[in-house]
């Protein structure tokens, strides 16, 4: 019985194993046909543009190009972050003028409060 269970548990590891295999074959797999697509669509160009007709568009002989995706200025955590600063802020009866410079001194790195900078602390014993 306990044989019967170590070999199907080694039968799993190898099926895990030969699906990831799988995967990453069938990703090379599409990039060899996007290659072979691109080159196909290039000797047509050629070809077309040899026998004196137009050539296709630049559209098709060209890769597309991936979407851009706008960069956030800040990560969810920093954002969170600064919006716990906001509301603690709001909490304390500081003004929105007050909020938003001190928010923006963080952005900036600096310290939120600038006159805790100018002492000195010193660490009791």
């Amino acid at each position: 019985m306990l044989a019967f269970i170590f070999g199907v548990r080694r039968t799993l590891r190898e099926n895990k194993e030969l699906k990831e295999k799988i995967s990453s074959l069938e990703v090379e797999l599409r990039a060899e046909r996007e290659k072979t697509e691109r080159i196909m669509l290039a000797m047509a160009d050629r070809v077309l543009t040899a026998a004196g007709c137009f050539g296709l568009p630049k559209e098709v002989t060209q890769p597309k190009a991936a979407p851009v995706k706008l960069a956030a200025p800040e990560s969810l955590v920093s954002e969170a972050y600064l919006n716990a600063v906001r509301e603690d802020g709001i909490a304390r009866g500081k003004s929105s003028a007050e909020i938003d410079l001190m928010i923006e001194r963080l952005k900036r790195g600096e310290s939120v409060m600038p006159e805790f900078d100018r002492e000195d602390f010193i660490l009791p014993n």
